[in-house]
């Protein structure tokens, strides 16, 4: 290591992503352009599943602790009542 250069551990930020059930296909590509970033553990991935069968606890908790929270907002995205209510 240079002299002046200090190494500074990088924290990895949790990113929760919400979708519609029907932008799936959008999602498995988007995860594939982030899996560097995990793969690096620089972000740590969350996603909501837009249906009743999702752990409210487990959603909550991690859309309450992300230090960053990306929609994909789409047509179905704003169409769902389940994503509206939540």
């Amino acid at each position: 290591m240079e002299a002046g250069f200090k190494y500074l551990a990088q924290a990895s930020l949790s990113l929760f992503i919400a979708y519609a059930n029907e932008d799936s296909m959008i999602l498995t590509l988007l995860m594939k352009h982030l899996s560097p970033l995990v793969r690096s553990e620089l972000i740590t991935l969350y996603t909501d599943q837009a249906s009743t069968t999702s752990i409210p606890h487990e959603r909550e908790l991690h859309l309450s602790t992300a230090d960053l929270i990306l929609l994909l907002v789409s047509p179905d995205f704003m169409a769902s009542e389940y994503l509206y209510d939540i």
